[in-house]
């Protein structure tokens, strides 16, 4: 990184903190979680957990059942998925909600809304983990912040002289739970 002061650039390097074994026995459990709410379940929520390696292999394991059937063991990756992932909290204490020899055929006979939402969070959680620091890194840049909130701005004016919030489900700046962030402008005659 090249930092410009008086027309010379001075190179700098950056802060890091690297990983040592002594760090182990400070870190708990590092798998994203998402609570989900699933209506077919009567608006239940479950927390859902990224995989860990042994989760993934008892995933893969389950799938591998299916032989050469690739609808059947894509079924079962999901199932098998479900199991691993859900639990009743984010915890260290919580505990998995479905067993495999208990539950395996109640969740066969959901409706696949349910699983595929608990399947997406899963797969979401997996793949954003090093996606989501490199976000949080560039959005802590302040020139960014400064960016952000100009396009915010922008974006409440335009939502104000339109007369409606396309991010409001209400689509309409009467009713928008956001209206007193995008007060109208004065209208001016042309």
């Amino acid at each position: 990184m090249a930092d410009e002061m008086d027309g010379t650039q001075k190179v700098t390097e950056a802060v890091r903190k690297v990983f040592s074994v002594d760090d182990i026995p400070v870190l708990t459990n590092t798998v994203g979680k998402r609570w989900v709410r699933i209506p077919e379940w009567g608006d239940s929520e479950v927390c859902v957990w990224g995989t860990r390696l042994t989760d993934r292999a008892r995933i893969e394991s389950d799938a591998a059942q299916a032989g050469d059937k690739p609808t059947q063991a894509a079924i079962r990756r999901q199932i098998a998925a479900v199991i691993e992932c859900t639990r009743d909290g984010d915890g260290p204490d919580a505990a998995r909600i479905f067993e495999r020899a208990r539950d395996w055929g109640w969740l066969e006979r959901q409706p696949a809304s349910a699983l595929d939402a608990i399947y997406a969070a899963v797969r979401d959680l997996d793949a954003s983990g090093a996606t989501t620091q490199a976000v949080e890194d560039l959005f802590g840049l302040p020139e960014m912040r400064a960016e952000i909130e100009q396009l915010k701005s922008c974006l409440s004016y335009i939502a104000s002289v339109s007369g409606c919030c396309a991010a409001c489900p209400q689509n309409s700046q009467g009713t928008c739970p956001l209206q007193s962030s995008t007060q109208p402008l004065p209208q001016t005659e042309s």
